[in-house]
C-alpha cells in the first residue's frame, strides 16, 4: 500500500516586459519661413534634406542606439516654404545631419542654426548651399563633426565647446570662416577648402592637432591658433 503523496504546486514564470529604450520624439514647428526643430533629453537622430522643390525639405527620423526617432510622432514630416532652419536637440547623444552627400544640392536660401547641448554629438553637414549665416554649435561632448561641399554665403561659425572632438572641414566655400574647437584634445582636418575673405582656426585649450594641405586651400587672409601639432 502507498502513502498518498500531496501534490506539489505548479511553479509557473511570467513573462518580462521588454523594455527598450526609447530615443524620443523630435518636435518640428513652422512659422513665417522659419523652420525650429527641438529634441528632448534622449537620444535624438534626425536628417534634413532639402528635395528640388525650392524652400521644401524632408525631416526624417535617424536610428541611434535602440529604435528610430520619430517627428511629431512620424517616421517622417515634409515641410513647404522654409527660409531658415534652427535645430536644438538639447542633451543626450545625438546625431544630425544635413543635406545628403549622394543627392541633390540642399538649398537653404536664409540661416542654418545648430544650438549646443551637452553630450556626444555627431553632425554632418554636406553638399548644402547656405544664404544666411551658418552657425553650428555642439557643446560639452566628445562631437564628430563632418563639413563637406557647403557653400556658405555668409559668415560661417563652428564652435564644439569643451571635449575631445574630431572635425573634418573638407571641399568646402566660405565668405568668412571661424572655427573653435574649445577645450579637450581636439583633430581638425581642413583640406580643399575656399575661403573668400578671412578666417580663423583656433583649436583653445588642450593637445590639438591640425592636418591642412594648405596646396588645396585656397585662402584670402587666415589665422591659426593654439595647435600644437600641424600636419
Amino acid at each position: 500500500m502507498f502513502a498518498n503523496r500531496k501534490s506539489s504546486p505548479k511553479l509557473s514564470f511570467e513573462g518580462l516586459e521588454k523594455r527598450l529604450m526609447m530615443d524620443g520624439n523630435i518636435t518640428a514647428t513652422f512659422q513665417a519661413g522659419n523652420l525650429l526643430i527641438t529634441g528632448d533629453k534622449l537620444a535624438n537622430g534626425v536628417s534634413i534634406v532639402g528635395s528640388a522643390v525650392p524652400g521644401e525639405f524632408v525631416i526624417q527620423g535617424m536610428q541611434t542606439a535602440y529604435v528610430p526617432t520619430t517627428v511629431n510622432g512620424k517616421h517622417s514630416i515634409i515641410f513647404e516654404h522654409v527660409q531658415n532652419i534652427t535645430i536644438d536637440l538639447k542633451a543626450g547623444d545625438d546625431i544630425l545631419r544635413v543635406g545628403n552627400i549622394t543627392g541633390d544640392l540642399t538649398r537653404i536660401s536664409g540661416g542654418l542654426t545648430v544650438n549646443p547641448g551637452p553630450g556626444n554629438k555627431t553632425l554632418t553637414v554636406t553638399n548644402v548651399s547656405v544664404g544666411g549665416i551658418t552657425s553650428l554649435a555642439t557643446g560639452a561632448g566628445n562631437d564628430l563633426v563632418t563639413v563637406e561641399k557647403l557653400v556658405a554665403k555668409k559668415a560661417f561659425a563652428l564652435e564644439t565647446g569643451a571635449g575631445n572632438d574630431t572635425v573634418k572641414i573638407r571641399n568646402s566655400v566660405f565668405a568668412d570662416l571661424t572655427v573653435n574647437l574649445g577645450g579637450g584634445n581636439d583633430g581638425l582636418v581642413f583640406a580643399g577648402n575656399t575661403v573668400g575673405r578671412k578666417g580663423v582656426l583656433d583649436s583653445g585649450a588642450g593637445l590639438d592637432s591640425l592636418n591642412a594641405n594648405w596646396r588645396k586651400v585656397s585662402t584670402g587672409n587666415i589665422s591659426v591658433i593654439n595647435f600644437e601639432t600641424y600636419f
